[in-house]
């Protein structure tokens, strides 16, 4: 009980926090975007959260002219008008499709999606397969004795990420993806404390810097082994 109680407390004193930071009450756009459900949005919001979380985002949010809609995009016409699902249409400059959208591309004539590249014939290779076989060809050539994966020291779960597979798309992780990086570190027999010290590394936040150098220490690592056997 004593728990739970503490977990309700951790999770709302957070979502408030997020959104008296936000500003969501400040205006009818920036209330779109609160985290759901009120109250717990920060928990159930996970990696999403983070997007508004870049510095200076809400100050250039509420200082600009934004308007939020919740819907679909149902059409694009006069080559600069986006027709909303909710009845409005947008013109615009500009439009980008990030995190979330259909890729179904319905809303995408055939000619438009032939003009933006997104058409392209089944029974040929499209572009991205091409640069996924050449990623993957370039690996093997770099790192060749990754086609034979550590099976047996190597959970179920992220067997799939070694090997031939490299290259490939697999699930992302968003809570226990440093604990996954941390597998993969050491089945290739290399260090996974990166920080400096025991403080930094209770503390600290672990950032892409601190594995510079891992592809040489992996060689040296190689070659270590190699002189003992």
């Amino acid at each position: 009980m004593v728990g739970r109680a503490l977990t309700k407390v951790y999770w709302r004193t957070s979502t408030y926090l997020s959104a008296e930071h936000a500003g969501h009450s400040k205006s009818e756009d920036a209330e779109k975007l609160r985290p759901k459900p009120y109250g717990y949005g920060m928990f159930w919001g996970s990696g999403g959260i983070g997007i508004p979380s870049v510095p200076e985002f809400w100050k250039v949010f509420h200082a600009g002219d934004v308007t939020v809609h919740h819907t679909k995009i149902e059409s694009f016409s006069h080559q600069d008008v986006v027709n909303l699902q909710n009845g409005h249409s947008v013109a615009t400059d500009m439009v980008i499709l990030c995190t979330g959208f259909d890729k179904g591309y319905k809303a995408f004539t055939k000619e438009l999606q032939e003009e933006c590249g997104l058409y392209y014939d089944n029974t040929e290779y499209s572009r991205l397969t091409k640069l996924d076989a050449r990623g993957e060809q370039k690996v093997d050539e770099l790192l060749p004795f990754l086609r034979n994966p550590p099976v047996s020291s190597t959970q179920a779960r992220v067997q799939p990420a070694h090997g031939p597979k490299q290259g490939k798309k697999h699930a992302y992780f968003i809570y226990d993806y440093l604990s996954y990086i941390d597998t993969l570190t050491r089945d290739l027999g290399l260090n996974v404390s990166r920080e400096g010290n025991q403080f930094a590394e209770m503390f600290a936040p672990y950032r892409p810097v601190d594995y510079c150098g891992l592809i040489d220490e992996y060689f040296a690592s190689r070659a270590k082994r190699k002189l003992l056997a």
